[in-house]
């Protein structure tokens, strides 16, 4: 009686599961990849080891070159292995979701797994608990784990035995994380060793839960044994940390008892540690729930200590496989530290270059993660394929990490020496050839060190050829991006074509940066908004006419041989001079001529010109002082009364010609009162005449914004 009843059942659910994987993979129809079957799709590969899978895995980045489909069960997947696809994906806003598979670490509040909504709010509360000063606070406990793991280590020394050094790397993560972060000893804590060996047996369970189409339900995968081992994994790291964050939250309870006057937001801004980071944290008016906060614990234990634990022991590993590359770290560490014990400081940390090459290079061959992971929350056009929103993007990083055709021939090879500062140049290699913790901004992004209020600007304080000098520095020390503090401004530097294209390209990028507000000419053509600038450009079109460019050749040609006449007399001079004073002085009598309708005179145009190079050079030196960001505090500064001065100088000389002006054109308005305003607008004028023809709707420009644009026409 029920038999027909559920073989319609049966194919009713067969035909749905069928439509849905044709339709999630319609957009790929003409992207190649492994053969797929119903329901399993193209995880009938990967049913072997955890090693067996990685060889199926990287066969097939092999096999298909630098972009390929593959089908988990239901779920169609591009998978991405050339550094332009990698970069686009990384920084685009369109896939910055965490691909379905983070899903399975069952933390949906931990930076690493959790939706791109919810990481933009926590990583912006917890910026503060990264803090470099607060991180070189830390050397000292760094130092105490590593060589407490070494006096472990050292009972191996005699034994025959082979021994996983990942044991001991594990232990030592685990006690650094949960000391600095969490300000908790664990190094006597009986469940330290547990929960080193359950942290990596976690990770397999969830990783082998990617490769099981039947495990991606939640409720088939409750039924499984290795859902009750990992609970119970769970169980025993929350049994660890219950202790230390009620401990914590107690002391943090008793603090504000006893400063009850304490400003909360003050608070909350000084750099503090992870724990007391996420125990001072709002969303809002609430505090964050317990399930956030462990989420959170979780992610920086399982971060902190898993991969770390697996970078250190591929550096040691390296080190034991190349015992010329080991004797060069030992002698450099001699050269700096001495035969006596260490006395580790962050300057002795950055002295030890050959180290950090190794280091590199350790993360070249053996990145953090493998494989990166991302779904689309908007359509995006990847090489030609158009990609629509929900479906998942695997990177291999450590295939582009082993390009031929990006690191040479020897790319599977071994050589600390590629990183070398006296021959390796980034902007030599795609930005996206090396990015060992990932890429985006969902990333670290490097940069040189911040310190509070000042940021980075005690670099920029010599003069202008050393500011210069620094700021390339900088360009050709970190890459295509780096992070740079100015002040309280977070600011990205970018200097490959492709990043540069995007900001320059974007509608998402079109304003102007905090520091064009130093020139002070709110509606010029250089620092207005962007929602002013389209309508200024729209209705200064005309004075750019072509017709009316040609016009102006005689112009550029008188001033350009009175520029040869006066330079003609340091002909027989013995002395050096200054070209810029020459070049400057007729590009001035250029503009004026040309787009003011004014010819000034020669101690004019000489005066005009130092006074916008000083004014110029006063503008620039607010963006690297970073208490003149204040407009109230500049206003007591010396600059800021030469700056006046200045500005009246030149005000001096406009306004004549601007009133001038004004006054002709209203004759010709009242000589020729029938004259068609909007035939007469359209008409191509100079730049004075269009500004003065320009109307706001029904109404003239405001004299500040015509002298705003005269003296942004006559400063560019």
């Amino acid at each position: 009686m029920f038999f027909i009843p559920a073989i319609i059942v049966v194919l009713g659910l067969v035909i749905y599961w069928c439509k849905l994987t044709r339709d999630s993979g319609l957009f790929a129809k003409d992207v190649p990849g492994p053969k797929s079957y119903p329901i399993v799709g193209s995880t009938h590969l990967f049913m072997g080891s955890d090693e067996q899978t990685f060889t199926v895995i990287n066969d097939l980045f092999r096999k298909y070159s630098w972009m390929f489909k593959l089908s988990l069960g239901p779920k169609t997947v591009l998978c991405l292995s050339h550094p332009d696809l990698i970069q686009q994906v990384l920084t685009s806003r369109a896939c910055q979701d965490k691909a379905f598979f983070y899903r399975f670490f069952e933390i949906d509040y931990g930076l690493i797994s959790s939706c791109y909504a919810d990481w933009k709010l926590y990583r912006k509360m917890l910026n503060p608990a990264f803090n470099q000063r607060i991180l070189i606070s830390f050397i000292s406990i760094f130092t105490r784990c590593s060589e407490d793991m070494v006096s472990r280590m050292a009972k191996e020394v005699d034994s025959p035995k082979p021994f996983d050094m990942l044991h001991y790397t594990t232990q030592c993560t685990l006690e650094m994380v949960c000391a600095s972060s969490l300000k908790s000893d664990i190094t006597d804590n009986p469940l330290a060793k547990d929960i080193c060996g359950g942290i990596e047996r976690i990770c397999a369970i969830m990783c082998s839960r990617v490769y099981n189409v039947l495990l991606y339900s939640d409720l088939l995968f409750n039924m499984t044994p290795r859902y009750r081992e990992m609970d119970g994994l769970r169980n025993k790291l929350k049994e660890m940390l219950d202790p230390i964050v009620s401990e914590r939250r107690e002391e943090m309870a008793k603090e504000r008892l006893e400063n009850p006057n304490l400003d909360e937001e003050e608070n909350y801004r000084k750099p503090m540690v992870f724990l007391d980071q996420l125990l001072n944290m709002k969303r809002g008016d609430e505090d964050l729930t317990t399930k956030e906060i462990e989420n959170h614990l979780h992610t920086i234990i399982a971060a902190g200590s898993e991969t770390s634990a697996n970078q250190v022991a591929y550096i040691l590993l390296q080190l034991a496989m190349h015992p010329d590359v080991q004797d060069r770290v030992y002698e450099e560490i001699r050269s700096i530290y001495g035969d006596s014990s260490l006395n580790i400081t962050y300057e002795t940390i950055s002295a030890q270059t050959y180290l950090e090459q190794v280091i590199k290079e350790t993360l070249r061959l053996f990145p953090v993660a493998p494989f990166i992971g991302r779904k689309t929350i908007e359509t995006v056009k990847l090489g030609d394929v158009v990609v629509p929103p929900g479906v998942t993007l695997i990177m291999n990083i450590m295939n582009v990490h082993r390009s031929k055709e990006l690191w040479g021939e020897r790319a599977d090879v071994f050589d600390p020496d590629r990183f070398d500062p006296t021959t390796y140049d980034a902007r030599d290699h795609h930005p996206f050839s090396y990015i060992p913790f990932g890429g985006g901004p969902r990333n670290y992004v490097p940069g040189p060190k911040s310190y509070p209020i000042i940021g980075c600007t005690h670099l920029f304080v010599g003069s202008d050829e050393q500011t210069f000098g620094v700021i390339n520095e900088l360009f050709r020390k970190y890459n295509w991006m780096f992070k740079l503090s100015l002040g309280p401004k977070p600011t990205l530097c970018l200097s490959h074509p492709d990043l540069i294209q995007q900001a320059l390209t974007s509608k998402s990028c079109q304003d102007k940066a905090f520091f064009y507000r130093f020139i002070e000419m709110d509606y010029g053509l250089i620092s207005s908004r962007y929602a002013d600038w389209k309508l200024y450009r729209k209705l200064l079109n005309p004075a750019f006419n072509q017709r009316i460019l040609i016009s102006f050749i005689s112009i550029f040609t008188r001033c350009s041989e009175d520029m040869v006449s006066r330079m003609a007399k340091e002909e027989d001079s013995p002395k050096p001079f200054d070209m810029l004073h020459y070049t400057t002085q007729c590009t001035l009598e250029m503009v004026c001529a040309s787009s003011l309708k004014s010819d000034l005179t020669e101690p004019q145009a000489k005066t005009i010109c130092g006074d916008l190079e000083r004014i110029c050079v006063i503008m620039s030196s607010r963006l690297f002082n970073v208490l003149l960001y204040s407009d109230l505090l500049f206003t007591f500064t010396q600059r800021y009364k030469e700056l006046q001065e200045l500005r009246i100088k030149l005000k001096q000389v406009v306004d004549p010609i601007l009133f001038g002006r004004r006054e002709e054109i209203q004759k010709e308005r009242l000589d020729k009162p029938h004259l068609d305003e909007e035939e007469q607008y359209r008409k191509p004028m100079v730049f004075l005449d269009q500004l003065l023809n320009m109307k706001r709707g029904e109404e003239d420009l405001a004299m500040e914004e015509i002298e705003n644009h005269l003296y942004t026409i006559i400063g560019a």
